[in-house]
């Protein structure tokens, strides 16, 4: 029987570390010149948590939508 290894995108602590990166990775882009190198890891980072289904947060009061 194969293992099936478990999904680290439900591990809220790795969720969490995930977007304290991204936090500061922004934090220090905006912060200095924004060389072209930083951009391109913030848009590939951007496109990896919408590809594991990451939305955009507006404000709404939505919990499925802040769930995500």
């Amino acid at each position: 029987m194969p293992v099936v290894a478990p999904n680290p995108y439900s591990d809220l602590a790795f969720l969490e570390q995930i977007l304290r990166a991204v936090v500061v990775e922004m934090a220090e882009a905006f912060s200095l010149a924004l060389k072209p190198e930083r951009v391109v890891t913030l848009v590939l980072w951007v496109k990896r948590m919408r590809e594991m289904g990451c939305v955009t947060l507006s404000g709404e009061e939505d919990a499925e939508v802040a769930g995500h």
